[in-house]
């Protein structure tokens, strides 16, 4: 478990000057002690996680994580990392844990889970004037996704026996160069989390649609080593509870919105059990 704490800063707040004489007192110290670390590994995926026209990380796991860890009393410390490369992260301790858009479908086995706390659909996204209008328009079609995420799982290991067969899986750094993609017509339609879509389709010049079957639904959790603190990974499902109930959970997804956060997902809150 990384739990760096920093250096104490000591504060001696002195008053009156020392002499011998009878009568001088000094004045208390206080110290004041900074919050212990917990390091989470995450990525740009935006509304998730963004860097802001500030240049600052922001987003709404960025926001929900630091309001967790916060009431738990802790400092959550954030490091960008290559998706891909998670597992090895986390297994080396470089992180303690894993937050942003982490679906837990299917992983359920690999990581030990806080229970759910924000819920997403997987969608299709075409240009506008695509003639692919439903699922089974993606027949031999060429589908772009973001690697390491839900959406690369569903096409590549055929998770829904619904989906017709697909020409090729173009799977891309991030969102934006398979949105380029799509726009120049190196593929067919790209998947992904329906708030990451409206995300970059917001901030598009072309028009797109996204297409109105749902593709699949995700319960987005945490995710620590399975040798993880038992009782740190219940205490943080606790506070997510807690967040939810009072409304936290909700009004940061609706803070988002113009991002392209879709509130309806977030307003029930589900127990990984």
């Amino acid at each position: 478990m990384i739990r760096y704490l920093k250096t104490l800063d000591l504060f001696l707040l002195l008053f009156g000057s020392f002499s011998f004489c009878l009568g001088c007192k000094s004045e208390p110290v206080e110290v004041i002690e900074e919050l212990e670390e917990i390091v989470i590994g995450c990525d740009e995926h935006s509304p998730y996680f963004f860097i802001n026209e500030n240049g600052e990380l922001d987003g709404i796991d960025y926001s929900l994580a630091s309001e967790a860890y916060r009431r738990m009393g802790y400092e959550a410390v954030f490091r960008l990392i290559d998706w891909s490369d998670k597992v090895s992260q986390l297994n080396s301790g470089s992180v303690d844990c894993l937050w942003g858009a982490f679906s837990i479908n299917g992983e359920e086995d690999e990581y030990q889970w806080t229970g759910s706390y924000l819920k997403s659909r997987q969608v299709v996204v075409v240009l506008e004037n695509s003639e692919i209008n439903t699922l089974n328009d993606l027949k031999q079609k060429r589908i772009g996704v973001q690697s390491s995420t839900k959406a690369e799982d569903i096409f590549s290991l055929k998770e829904d026996e619904k989906l017709p067969n697909i020409k090729e899986l173009y799977c891309f750094e991030d969102m934006n160069l398979a949105f380029a993609a799509l726009r120049k017509g190196y593929v067919d339609a790209v998947s992904g989390y329906e708030e990451v879509m409206k995300y970059n389709i917001n901030n598009s010049i072309p028009d797109y649609k996204i297409l109105d079957e749902t593709l699949f639904i995700s319960n987005l959790g945490v995710a620590f080593s399975k040798s993880y603190d038992k009782n740190f990974v219940q205490e943080l499902t606790s506070i997510l509870e807690k967040m939810n109930e009072d409304g936290f959970i909700q009004e940061t997804v609706i803070k988002y919105e113009s991002k392209g956060a879709i509130a309806f997902w977030y307003m029930q809150y589900e127990k990984n059990n």
